[in-house]
């Protein structure tokens, strides 16, 4: 053998691509299996399980812990849903708390994903005034609530609070005023806590949070006039838009 032949030999055999081991996904950890079945959607997962015995298997020892993983990466889907629809009585454990399984997860994926099919047909029937209407009075107690400390910029403030905390900020705004008392204004300190807030988000216009698309729409549906239908406890009388007769 020559030196070439013989380097070439040496450069093959250290190069040579060794085919990859037997791995088998019901032999990984349950960290792992959890976290990739989590982000399957339901079908596929039951087309997974299907494909060996021994898989089947292992998701039946892990259904519970699955059960768990798939609805905490869910959680902001599928929780309002849950609270209207929570598990029978037997699937609740000695705290009160649900234990969810995969038959009833199953089912609540199909509600939550049939309440958006019908909420986006009933879009199409129903006119956008009750929303628009529901919006202009949260603004109205909103600034209701900032008078007479915010006045001249509560435009901006309230821009902020839609745009910043999606609507969990306002919430939070109406449990402070709830809680004023005994010398203490917790609704003006929490309104100063987000001085922050509001100052990150330079001059946000109102108008383009909502209300302009909402006119946009208003007028496509031919919603102009209309009537309000909507009563206020704020002294203002009914909630009225600038489409309102």
């Amino acid at each position: 053998m020559t030196p070439f032949t013989r380097v070439r030999s040496i450069k093959a055999k250290f190069t040579k691509r060794r085919p990859p081991p037997n791995l088998k996904i019901w032999t990984l950890p349950a960290p792992i299996l959890l976290h990739i079945i989590s982000h399957l959607d339901l079908p596929d997962f039951q087309a997974l399980r299907l494909t060996t015995r021994a898989l089947n298997t292992r998701i039946k020892t892990l259904e519970p812990a699955i059960a768990h993983t798939y609805y905490v990466v869910r959680r902001s889907e599928l929780s309002f849903i849950a609270e209207l629809f929570p598990p029978p009585p037997p699937l609740y454990g000695a705290d009160d708390r649900p234990e969810y399984s995969l038959a009833y997860l199953a089912d609540l994926t199909t509600c939550w994903r049939t309440c958006l099919r019908l909420s986006f047909y009933l879009a199409e029937h129903v006119v956008l005034r009750g929303t628009h209407h529901v919006m202009t009075l949260l603004c109205d107690a909103v600034r209701a609530l900032m008078a007479p400390c915010i006045t001249y910029s509560s435009e901006t403030w309230l821009a902020a609070l839609l745009t910043q905390s999606t609507l969990e900020k306002v919430v939070e705004l109406f449990a402070a005023a709830a809680r004023d008392g005994n010398g203490r204004d917790q609704r003006m300190e929490f309104l100063w806590s987000l001085r922050e807030v509001v100052g990150c988000c330079g001059e946000v216009k109102l108008e383009r949070v909502w209300f302009c698309a909402a006119r946009r729409e208003i007028c496509r549906r031919g919603a102009i006039p209309h009537f309000s239908g909507l009563s206020s406890t704020l002294g203002t009388g009914d909630v009225r838009c600038e489409f309102c007769e």
